[in-house]
C-alpha cells in the first residue's frame, strides 16, 4: 500500500480533486481508499445516539454496523499514523486528505492570492501542483484545475516506480 497527500489550504479544491481522481485511479485498476484528516476535534457521532452513550459508557471501542456502512469509534492513539496501515493496508493506494504534518508525498492545491494569481506552494518536494478551480494559471511546473487527468497520470507513474 502507498500513501498520497493532498494538501493545502481551507477551501483550496482538495475534497474536490480526490473526488475526481478516485474514479480516474480506479479505471487504471488500482483499488484506492481514503482518509480525511482533521485537526479540529469534531464528534463523529450524533449526541444521544447508542454508539455515542456506549462510550461515554466506558467502552473502548464500538463497531457500528448498519445495512450502509459500517464504523470503528475508539479514542485516537498518541500516534494515528499506523492507524492507516492496520485498516486500509490491503488497499493499493490511499488518498490522505489534508495532514500535511506527516511526512510522505504530497500533491498541493494553491488557491489564489488577492490578485487571482495562484499562490506559491507552501510545501517543497511536491508530487505536482494543481491550481483551485478557477484559476486560470498554473504554478510553474503545475496543472490547471481542468487537467485532472494528467495529474492522475503523473500519480500513476509515481505508483508504479
Amino acid at each position: 500500500m502507498r500513501t498520497l497527500q493532498i494538501v493545502g489550504r481551507k477551501k483550496s479544491g482538495k475534497t474536490s480533486l480526490i473526488v475526481r481522481l478516485l474514479p480516474l485511479l480506479r479505471d487504471r485498476g488500482l483499488r484506492v481508499g481514503t482518509v480525511k484528516h482533521s485537526s479540529h476535534p469534531h464528534p463523529l457521532d450524533r449526541p444521544g445516539s447508542d454508539s455515542m452513550q456506549h462510550r461515554e459508557a466506558g467502552s473502548e471501542a464500538t463497531l457500528v454496523i448498519t445495512a450502509a456502512a459500517v464504523a470503528l469509534h475508539f479514542p485516537v492513539p498518541e500516534d494515528p499514523g499506523p492507524l492507516i496501515e492496520r485498516f486500509l493496508g490491503d488497499l493499493d493506494l490511499v488518498l490522505i486528505e489534508g495532514w500535511k504534518e506527516r511526512p510522505g508525498t504530497k500533491i498541493e492545491v494553491v488557491p489564489a492570492d488577492r490578485k487571482g494569481h495562484p499562490r506559491e506552494p507552501v510545501h517543497a518536494g511536491l508530487l505536482a501542483v494543481v491550481s483551485s478551480p478557477g484559476l486560470r494559471e498554473r504554478v510553474d511546473g503545475g496543472f490547471l484545475w481542468d487537467e485532472v487527468d494528467r495529474v492522475a497520470d503523473v500519480i500513476w507513474e509515481w505508483y508504479r516506480r
